[in-house]
């Protein structure tokens, strides 16, 4: 599990979910896809944060959760303080950052999520150049 490290010259898609969480799960094919999609553009980011299952009494539970579900973006972490900064209270909700600044806010699973989360980070690499 990687630390998050805000980048200049990024767009980054910050991904907020836990493993009791049935839109949690709708989402991950869409955030494969889009991982799939930006694979190759070294200035896009794609970072799936669970706040609360990184204990390490559940660290097992979650690799295998992860393999189960076939997830392929970056697993992260974040400190207590970076978390309150982000005051995530639905799940799933999605970031995108531009240059270390949010810049758009989606929640929940639905049908048009991989074309607005794409979207959005199309936006972003724009706004970078």
């Amino acid at each position: 599990i990687n630390q998050i490290h805000y980048t200049k010259g990024k767009v980054m898609l910050l991904d907020f979910w836990y493993m009791a969480c049935y839109g949690c799960v709708m989402s991950y094919p869409v955030i494969n896809k889009l991982h799939q999609a930006y694979a190759s553009n070294k200035n896009v980011e794609i970072y799936s944060i669970n706040p609360f299952d990184l204990d390490t009494k559940q660290y097992t539970k979650l690799m295998s959760y992860v393999k189960k579900y076939e997830m392929e973006s970056t697993l992260a972490k974040m400190s207590n303080s970076e978390f309150k900064i982000f005051q995530t209270n639905v799940y799933p909700t999605f970031y995108i950052l531009v240059d270390g600044v949010v810049k758009v806010i989606k929640s929940g699973s639905h049908d048009g999520l991989y074309n607005d989360l794409k979207q959005a980070i199309d936006n972003g690499l724009n706004d970078l150049k």
